[in-house]
């Protein structure tokens, strides 16, 4: 049975932790966290800080590889972030304990993370390991799935929101493009027939979970 677990972390727990300690007012929110073989790809939302200010510090970091920003809505930013690879050891624990991350919120305070385990040992086994890694999370929360139905809508894979949202913040959707299938495959290291069929199966998930026509029986407004 399916487990849900929220915890709470020091803000060291994650590289991005030192945007919290630079800019008091800040909230980080994880929205996606790719590690690769020589770095890790980070697609994160800042809020009320300047983008300029949030740019220009994690620029002048020692482990950061690059710094894109996104997309911006009022005062939150959407920045792509590529840091050193130099190990986590939350993401490490997430890996090694078969647990998903679902959320990771970051404050002045700390991190507050959900995770979901498909067994309660799961949870347990990434606690354990966080505590190995020398990072000392509390548990907050713990509560089984009972009585929840699936979503009737099909989401898409992590590999197919990668894709997606490489693309836009690459500008493949821009006019005219400003970059292409080939470029897009090379920076995660697959085929361009590979990343053109992730992107593709996307799209379709996409359109039949949140576009696609009304059944016979839902009829037509």
């Amino acid at each position: 049975m399916a487990t849900l677990a929220e915890f709470t972390l020091p803000l060291d727990a994650f590289p991005l932790g030192v945007v919290c300690e630079e800019f008091p007012d800040a909230t980080v929110e994880l929205e996606r966290v790719v590690p690769t073989a020589d770095a890790m790809r980070q697609y994160v939302w800042v809020e009320h800080v300047p983008a300029e200010s949030i740019a220009t510090f994690l620029e002048s970091q020692t482990d950061t590889a690059g710094v894109k920003l996104v997309d911006q809505v009022d005062d939150r930013t959407l920045f792509r972030y590529h840091s050193d690879s130099d190990g986590c050891g939350v993401l490490e624990a997430l890996v090694d304990s078969d647990t998903t991350l679902l959320s990771a919120t970051g404050t002045r305070a700390g991190w507050r993370v959900h995770v979901r385990g498909d067994v309660q040992q799961a949870v347990a086994d990434f606690d354990e390991r966080c505590r190995r890694a020398g990072v000392q999370p509390t548990l907050r929360d713990l509560h089984a799935t009972v009585g929840t139905q699936p979503s009737q809508r099909t989401a898409v894979t992590d590999a197919q929101r990668e894709a997606l949202l490489l693309a836009y913040a690459n500008g493949y959707y821009a006019d005219p493009r400003e970059t292409n299938l080939s470029e897009l495959a090379a920076e995660v290291g697959i085929s361009r027939q590979a990343f053109a069929r992730r992107l593709s199966r996307g799209y379709r998930t996409l359109v039949e979970s949140h576009l696609a026509l009304p059944t016979a029986d839902e009829g037509v407004s």
